[in-house]
């Protein structure tokens, strides 16, 4: 579409004025792996468009199956809990942000519906910016996820207050966080909210790869704090305490 538009109007068979915006709406198993391919091109022809990511972090049309957004820790229908694997899904999430930053895409955002204002203000940042723009929502996904649907907007909420879903955007490469939790809550307080992770409670806690979960995010913000001149309290490693005399 953004092609055909350009061909016409550069053979003047339409007039500039009759230019439309061109949206893309897909989700993380396009976005991420079977149609990053054919949007690289489009990247690297700086064509004029916006792509709009629902992140749900798992091929949500074929059953909850996983797919490269999926994060570490997660159990899909193809990657179960099981005593051979009993974490689920061993791999590490896919940074697209990063990628489609890496091939100098002019705006690249990240979305959470749980902060309409800073939603609002991307999408109109991205007006006055001409080239590919991608955002990435979180698309939390009750089917998937296992959580009940009236508690969507309080668990997006909660994946940007453990600092799971950071908010940031990319303005010619140049990477801004644009919601900041100065206190990080405990990533325990998120994974607890979904069926997809309760294998990591039950029937213990499985206390080290909640731990790798948390130092990952810790690392990510302590790193991200480094680099724009912030200072983000982390939640420090939980200690055993010793039995009382």
């Amino acid at each position: 579409m953004r092609d055909a538009l350009d061909v016409l109007i550069a053979k003047g068979k339409i007039p500039a004025t009759e230019d439309m915006k061109v949206v893309v709406v897909t989700g993380d198993g396009a976005a991420y792996d079977i149609g990053l391919q054919s949007t690289a091109g489009a990247i690297d022809r700086h064509l004029d468009f916006y792509y709009l990511c629902y992140d749900n972090e798992a091929y949500g049309n074929t059953g909850f199956q996983v797919s490269s957004s999926t994060p570490y820790g997660s159990a899909t229908k193809t990657t179960p809990s099981t005593p051979a694997y009993p974490i689920g899904n061993t791999a590490k999430k896919k940074d697209l942000f990063e990628v489609w930053r890496s091939m100098k895409a002019p705006y690249v955002a990240t979305l959470a519906n749980s902060h309409g204002v800073d939603f609002l203000r991307k999408v109109e940042k991205g007006t006055g910016i001409r080239g590919p723009k991608l955002y990435i929502a979180l698309a939390a996904c009750p089917t998937g996820w296992g959580f009940d649907s009236r508690d969507s907007v309080e668990l997006e909420k909660l994946a940007v207050a453990t600092g799971v879903w950071p908010l940031k955007e990319s303005v010619d490469g140049v990477v801004k966080h644009t919601v900041v939790p100065r206190v990080l809550t405990p990533v325990k307080e998120y994974l607890k909210t979904q069926d997809r992770f309760s294998h990591l409670f039950e029937p213990e806690e499985n206390k080290e790869a909640v731990a790798a979960i948390q130092e990952s995010i810790n690392g990510y913000w302590r790193e991200a704090g480094a680099r724009e001149g912030f200072q983000v309290k982390v939640p420090e490693p939980a200690e055993d305490k010793a039995p009382s005399s």
